[in-house]
Formats: structure tokens, sequence, C-alpha cells
């Protein structure tokens, strides 16, 4: 026996699920995902469709999240060396370093 379902009422039901899923993301789950130390600021819902993920039926939320942090860089310079100059050469090879990607955190 097969059951025939009108196909508006799918795409009905599918909206008032997706609906649900963008009414219901919780905050505080959604920062529990991020790195310690990273505070989630804003989040907005982006497009949500249907798929299939294991063989099974899913929702693929697209979200954009705003996170705040901090970063903070020893240039590890001697109390003596802290002139303009000094300080702009050792800004300019860590930044310069970090660009090239040597690992120079």
């Amino acid at each position: 026996m097969m059951i025939v379902a009108d196909p508006s009422e799918i795409e009905t039901g599918e909206e008032a699920m997706i609906e649900r899923i963008r009414d219901g993301l919780n905050r505080d789950a959604l920062e529990g995902l991020l790195a310690d130390g990273l505070t989630l600021s804003a989040f907005e819902v982006g497009d949500i469709s249907m798929m299939a993920h294991g063989g099974e039926p899913v929702f693929k939320v697209d979200l954009m999240l705003r996170v705040e942090s901090s970063l903070s860089v020893d240039l590890t310079l001697p109390p003596l060396y802290w002139d303009k100059e000094g300080l702009a050469f050792r800004s300019r090879c860590f930044w310069e370093g970090l660009k090239k990607g040597d690992g120079a955190l």
C-alpha cells in the first residue's frame, strides 16, 4: 500500500519545522560549541535546508557567529630596548614571521 501526500502539505510541514529550528536555537548551546576563551556576542541564522546525512534526513543550518576575544603579543624585548625604532623593528619582524607561518607565536 502506498500513501500519497499532497506536495503542498509536505512543503508546509518543512517550512514549519524550519521556523521551529530558527526560533529554537539556543545562544548558550551555541556558545558551548566555541573554543575556550571565546564569547558569543551575536549570531544570525542564515539558510536552513533539508539534506541527508548517514542515510537520515537532517536539517543543515548556516550560521553567522560573531565572537569576542583578545590577543596578547609578547615581543620579548629587554626594558632598555623600548625605544620607537627598536619596537618598530621587532614588531615588523614579528608580523613578517607570522605571515610566513614560521611559528613566531
